[in-house]
């Protein structure tokens, strides 16, 4: 997991990308993510695929020069089975000395036009870090996103929003919030997209996903469960989450 944070990691080792596999009920990591998409000079995290699975879109982190942690997005090809070099997106996405990260693919339901859901810290957000949207057209064959546009005051607040995720079928994004009345730290919660930037008031997704501590990075897994990550504390054998 890799946040938005103003401040120089101390560790040495970068953040990278793992498998993991899961036999029965347990989890065991097999190793790290094969293909060019971990840089052992920079942080990378929050992986997400295009609508047909061709493109992989992540975030890469490093320090400017003002000391400052910056993410950018970058996507890599998937060609005859091989994935491309990462390349950087555009400065419309990637704005210069701001950050974006947190990619999540969408699609608009009037022009099946391909949507890109990100954060960022870049002016124009009403709060710390925003959740933004570029669009690209599937009848191109440009692979660049337009300029970004905010959510809006019904998905963003005046504090951080983080970790959203599209969910298809739903046609519903999860995201995560400390701007709004919760339970505790960061809530997951979920809205609508019914039309062209327009959204249902946001809706906490309850207990037991959101906690007293910070709770985000949910993925729908079945009709009522997912997976989700959370600083609280608990004992791993008495859990039923």
């Amino acid at each position: 997991m890799y946040e938005v944070n103003d401040s120089v990691p101390l560790d040495i080792d970068k953040r990278k990308f793992f498998i993991a596999e899961k036999k029965q009920d347990e989890w065991t990591r097999i190793s790290t993510l094969p293909g060019p998409f971990n840089d052992p000079n920079m942080d990378v995290a929050n992986g997400c695929f295009s609508l047909d699975s061709s493109r992989f879109f992540f975030t890469k982190c490093e320090v400017n020069w003002q000391y400052k942690m910056v993410c950018s997005i970058y996507q890599s090809e998937l060609n005859k089975g091989k994935w491309s070099d990462p390349e950087k997106l555009n400065e419309s996405v990637n704005l210069p000395d701001f950050t974006s990260s947190h990619p999540t693919m969408g699609r608009e339901s009037r022009r099946n036009n391909e949507v890109l859901y990100f954060v960022s810290d870049r002016p124009g957000s009403k709060g710390g870090t925003d959740i933004w949207f570029s669009t690209r057209d599937l009848s191109s064959e440009k692979l660049d996103f337009g300029r970004p546009r905010n959510c809006g005051k019904q998905i963003n607040s005046i504090a951080d929003e983080l970790t959203p995720y599209f969910d298809l079928d739903e046609n519903t994004m999860y995201f995560s919030s400390n701007g709004r009345v919760n339970i505790g730290g960061f809530d997951i919660l979920k809205s609508k997209n019914t039309g062209d930037n327009e959204w249902t008031k946001p809706k906490n997704i309850g207990l037991p996903f959101n906690s007293n501590a910070d709770d985000y990075y949910y993925r729908k897994h079945s009709i009522n469960g997912g997976y989700f990550v959370s600083n609280r504390k608990f004992e791993l054998e008495k859990s039923t989450y």
